[in-house]
């Protein structure tokens, strides 16, 4: 069961970090632009 738990967070993880390289995180552009 703990493997289970693991594998989702991997995936979770996986999945949130390939959606931020597709798109810029909105965050990092408004910290620029209020330089």
């Amino acid at each position: 069961m703990g493997l289970v738990v693991l594998l989702a967070v991997k995936l979770g993880g996986f999945l949130f970090a390939y959606e931020g390289l597709k798109k810029p995180p909105q965050g990092a552009l408004e910290k620029k632009d209020l330089g």
